[in-house]
């Protein structure tokens, strides 16, 4: 009973994209250059950017993403806290949207008209018992 497979109908793997993920310990980053190993003592080398070099000077470096015409480089960096000084609320209902500021402002949006709208739209769609995709979506159309 070894042979038989629980799911003989399971599609096969496949790829989709070509690439290759490298994990932060198995490249190097010297100056302008990225030394990727390809067998014991042989190495490709992919030159970066001036840009790139500035993005990533005194950060964690993550993986390394490459496919036919991209190397991506995934970083990361300490950024400092900041204090907001004026806070913003949003109450979303569904027949009105409030906003509060930290000053003690509001506003109130009235969206009871939409609402009722959305309401007959979606009974006036659902009386059409047709059942035709040409003219459901001449319908959708008009709606």
């Amino acid at each position: 009973m070894k042979g038989h497979k629980k799911k003989p109908n399971a599609k096969k793997p496949y790829i989709s994209k070509d690439h290759l993920i490298l994990d932060n310990q198995l490249y190097d980053i010297k100056h302008d250059t990225v030394r990727i190993p390809t067998e014991p003592t042989r190495y490709i080398f992919i030159k970066l950017t001036r840009y790139v070099c500035e993005k990533i000077m005194g950060t964690k470096l993550g993986n390394v993403t490459m496919t036919d015409d991209k190397l991506i480089i995934s970083y990361s960096k300490n950024v400092t806290q900041q204090r907001p000084s004026n806070f913003i609320g949003v109450d979303r209902n569904l027949d009105n949207v409030t906003t509060c500021d930290s000053q003690g402002k509001y506003v109130v949006h009235d969206l009871s008209k939409i609402q009722k709208i959305i309401t007959s739209y979606s009974t006036v769609k659902s009386r059409f018992r047709r059942n035709d995709s040409r003219i459901r979506q001449d319908i959708s159309k008009i709606w």
